[in-house]
């Protein structure tokens, strides 16, 4: 348990001063596809981002899908293509009283799924070490971020249009709205500061046409955040066992 407060902690050792404003120059705010295009700018030059994952499922799919929160932490993809993450979860699925913690970590190459239940850290090069939490992480990651071909598809074939302007916290957004083939139909809500999402709003449909909608909220949100040590870097736990075999 000190050891998973103690990651915790790591991952807040950031300071408080932010490094260069990614997205952030003069250009056209009232189109939606040049918007788009600021974000996609954004998301490929973000070295490291880190918030607070606030995910919340509505409708149907909470049948199927749980609601999250953690601290997630989210840097460049590494020369393989794969993204780095560090993400500290609380999975709870609604109407239920149980709730999971675990840890998933990428370091661009190696996975680690630590689960403070078992004492135990599995750690392999297939994603799919993570076992049953590996689609959790999917979920409160963005991996547009330090991608290099962030958002290139949507750009090309989605419908994209501007919903209308917000405020998160004390921030001045946009809201934009993105309809693509895959299907998607999500808002992304865009801080006007930095060109970087804040929130996105998923409406998905089943086949009878009932629309189910999952929302992730970035909060305590910092671009290009200084830490104290590599966040991407895995610590053994004190007491925890490291096996090659995929969590369950």
């Amino acid at each position: 348990m000190r050891r998973w407060i103690g990651s915790c902690i790591v991952l807040c050792l950031c300071v408080a001063a932010d490094a260069e404003e990614p997205g952030k120059k003069n250009g056209d705010v009232t189109d939606a596809k040049a918007i788009l295009q600021r974000v996609a700018d954004a998301l490929r030059t973000t070295k490291t981002v880190r918030y607070r994952a606030i995910y919340k499922v509505t409708g149907w799919a909470t049948a199927f899908v749980p609601n999250m929160n953690g601290i997630v932490v989210v840097g460049k993809q590494s020369e393989l293509k794969i993204p780095r993450y560090h993400c500290i979860l609380n999975v709870r699925k609604e109407g239920s009283s149980e709730l999971r913690e675990f840890t998933a970590i990428s370091d661009g190459e190696v996975f680690y799924l630590i689960d403070p239940k078992t004492k135990t850290v599995h750690a392999d090069i297939d994603p799919g070490v993570l076992g049953a939490s590996g689609w959790a992480v999917q979920f409160v990651i963005i991996p547009e971020f330090g991608a290099p071909d962030a958002l290139e598809k949507l750009l090309k074939t989605a419908k994209v249009e501007i919903k209308g302007e917000t405020k998160i916290g004390k921030e001045d957004c946009i809201e934009i709205r993105i309809q693509a083939d895959d299907p998607q139909d999500a808002t992304w809500t865009i801080s006007k500061m930095d060109f970087l999402p804040r929130r996105i709003t998923s409406v998905f449909k089943n086949g009878e046409g009932v629309e189910s909608s999952t929302t992730l909220d970035l909060d305590e949100f910092k671009a290009n955040p200084n830490f104290g040590r590599n966040p991407f870097e895995l610590v053994m736990p004190e007491g925890y066992k490291k096996t090659d075999d995929f969590a369950p």
